[in-house]
């Protein structure tokens, strides 16, 4: 009751606005119900009509782990020089929706200064007859660079937040232990799992507003990479992912192969969420690149290329089945080369291998039935787990095509 009524009245908050953010920590615990939070954040937001620039800097010292190696307070003028001060707080923040709503809203503001604040910076330096134009071009390019190299930071930041814990992927109600087992079957707790996806969401709108006012930081963002277990998290929540298409094809050909396989997944759910004409093409370079590795790579090295790209390679396929043909050809060229490699360390017979090598068997300009091509299929060995991914993967865009009606 008390928080219903400081939320209408500025005044009266400013007045309590220490005691309420001292307390914020007690906000974030375990077990305190989501109406408090809300609560919560509807005061802080009143009282950042007030005084904005102290009420940050108290939120930011405040959540702040007093166990961390930077303990200490800020002030205002580190606060713009450093803004991702703001992240470094409480783990449990990130797990809690009001709280990070709060703690974004202080990012952007914290990230708006600083740039703010390195524009005046060069407007205050005189500038010098000697460096002349080329100079003052200089300067201006190392500060765009600053700028842009915080807010990717705060973004992978961010990410990384995004990442489930053991805890949250698998939850203690379906690991199957035998305490669990003998009380009885229970629903599980889905309450992490919701905050997560929250957390996430709101995530996901701040990428959006950052790509948007600036493409040049997705572009960043994502040479730079991030888990991949995020590709589809990103694509679906940040409507802005568009953009990646521009910059797809100088993606896949940087000379990491993490890299490569990185953007071979993204351009393959880039494929799934905008099924268009320049996806179609960036697609099939995609396809092409897998092929041209395959060739060129080592043993042992290609290997995790396939085991790597085997998913990619199903989406590719749902989204524009045109490509069907280029990626089945693709499968029995990795095909092929299991087959020649674990010969070579008697896993298969030569027989097999002769019989899968052959031209005529696996040239997709002839016409093959489903029957031909199931029976070339069969012939690999099932002993062979990368060769088992290959035919697991043949069927199901197998399934999915005309060819299997």
């Amino acid at each position: 009751l008390e928080f219903r009524r400081v939320l209408f009245r500025s005044s009266r908050a400013w007045d309590l606005a220490e005691v309420l953010i001292n307390n914020i920590r007690d906000v974030i615990k375990d077990g305190v119900p989501r109406q408090v939070q809300e609560l919560y954040r509807g005061v802080w937001m009143n009282l950042n009509s007030v005084y904005p620039r102290k009420l940050w800097l108290l939120t930011v010292n405040n959540l702040t782990p007093k166990e961390s190696v930077i303990s200490r307070s800020f002030s205002q003028e580190e606060l713009s020089l450093d803004p991702l001060a703001v992240l470094r707080c409480e783990p449990k923040v990130f797990r809690s929706g009001p709280m990070l709503s709060i703690v974004l809203y202080m990012l952007k503001a914290c990230l708006a200064a600083s740039r703010s604040r390195l524009s005046q910076h060069l407007l205050d330096q005189q500038p010098s007859q000697l460096a002349g134009q080329t100079g003052e071009i200089e300067k201006e390019e190392l500060k765009n660079a600053l700028v842009l190299t915080q807010e990717s930071a705060a973004i992978q930041i961010l990410l990384e937040c995004c990442v489930p814990t053991d805890a949250e992927r698998f939850p203690p109600s379906e690991g199957g232990s035998l305490a669990h087992s003998e009380v009885g079957s229970q629903p599980p707790d889905r309450s992490k799992l919701t905050a997560l996806q929250e957390i996430q969401s709101l995530i996901c709108c701040y990428l959006h507003e950052a790509f948007i006012a600036d493409p040049n930081l997705a572009k960043l963002v994502h040479f730079q990479g991030y888990p991949m277990e995020l590709v589809p998290m990103t694509v679906a929540g940040v409507p802005s992912m568009h953009i990646c298409l521009d910059f797809a094809p100088e993606l896949l050909s940087q000379p990491s192969l993490d890299k490569q396989v990185f953007a071979i997944d993204l351009i393959s759910q880039l494929s799934v969420q905008y099924s268009l004409p320049k996806s179609l093409s960036t697609a099939r370079l995609a396809v092409n690149s897998v092929s041209t590795l395959l060739s060129v790579l080592a043993t042992s090295t290609r290997e995790d290329l396939i085991l790597s790209t085997l998913p990619a390679m199903e989406r590719v396929c749902e989204a524009f089945p045109p490509l069907t043909d280029d990626v089945i050809s693709l499968l029995i060229q990795a095909g092929r080369m299991c087959l020649s490699s674990s010969t070579l360390g008697g896993y298969s017979s030569p027989t097999s291998v002769a019989g899968f090598a052959s031209p005529t068997n696996y040239d997709m300009t002839s016409d093959l039935d489903n029957n031909k091509m199931s029976e070339l299929i069969d012939m690999m060995p099932t002993t062979n787990p990368i060769c088992e991914q290959i035919v697991k993967t043949f069927r199901t865009i197998i399934s999915k095509t005309v060819l299997a009606k």
